[in-house]
């Protein structure tokens, strides 16, 4: 967005990140399924509206089109826990391993450039989420459910 101050001068004015709303955050891999908290181990879920072990909040970045930051459901953060291992949800610190994005090609990165994937490719309702190198492979790719939900309503009009 610019203003123009004068003939001589225009300036940008910065947009500023806004915390979205709880989302929730689907599998492009386990069609209808879920990021959801299970006793602090993070799984896959069927979705579920207003479901709390699925309410993500995280802040959205307009500007760049993507989610960055620390990813909560129930007041607790995702964190990377090293490659093969689980994703677990622990009491928020700032650090890299609760650092995560998620872009518009659905990839969900940790700052430890590593991606939440769906352990083995597994499909099933109870599947841990693991880290692990990017792949691309269709278990890492991650959709706000919201964004995903409006999209499809678009095309079917």
């Amino acid at each position: 967005m610019k203003y123009i101050l004068s003939a001589a001068f225009t300036f940008a004015v910065a947009q500023i990140p806004q915390v979205s709303h709880a989302e929730m955050f689907s599998s492009g891999h386990a069609q209808g399924t879920c990021i959801s908290n299970e006793g602090g181990i993070a799984r896959i879920r069927g979705c579920v509206e207003d479901a709390s072990s699925q309410a993500v909040t995280m802040t959205w970045i307009a500007r760049e089109n993507v989610f960055y930051g620390p990813l909560k459901i129930g007041g607790l953060c995702l964190q990377d826990n090293d490659a093969g291992r689980p994703l677990t949800f622990a009491l928020c610190n700032n650090s890299k391993r609760q650092e995560w994005k998620l872009s518009g090609n659905g990839r969900l990165n940790s700052g430890l450039s590593l991606c939440a994937d769906i352990e083995r490719g597994a499909r099933n309702d109870g599947a841990t989420i693991i880290s692990w190198t990017c792949t691309g492979g269709s278990n890492q790719i991650w959709w706000n459910e919201s964004y995903r939900r409006a999209k499809v309503m678009r095309i079917s009009n």
